[in-house]
């Protein structure tokens, strides 16, 4: 008998429907801190005229979350994966990288 262990891994991700450009950030967890930090991150990144789609996930309504003073958050609809532009990129990479493997350690996972 051999006993299995995990590790999760997170991915924060965006991606500019009309360039393909994008952002990621690979965690340990997944909270309100880190959703700040990718907000910043793709803040830095996008057009001071963009705006930025988001679902329902719990961390991207908490009260604390930081959101940089030039962006504009946009909330889609519950059960609408369809309008959101990552999902079409989580889906590929659920089939082509992530899903069913196992890494060696972490560094592999990143560099996926």
């Amino acid at each position: 008998m051999k006993q299995t262990a995990y590790k999760w891994a997170y991915i924060f991700g965006g991606v500019n429907p009309r360039t393909g450009a994008s952002s990621a950030l690979i965690c340990p967890t997944v909270n309100t801190a880190l959703m700040s930090e990718h907000l910043r991150m793709i803040c830095e990144a996008a057009d001071p005229d963009a705006h930025v789609v988001l679902d329902g996930a719990g961390w991207h309504h908490a009260q604390s979350l930081v959101v940089p003073e030039r962006m504009t958050l946009l909330f889609l609809p519950p059960y609408s994966p369809e309008l959101n532009a990552i999902e079409r990129l989580w889906a590929y990479l659920k089939s082509h990288y992530l899903s069913n493997r196992v890494y060696a350690d972490e560094a592999e996972v990143d560099g996926a």
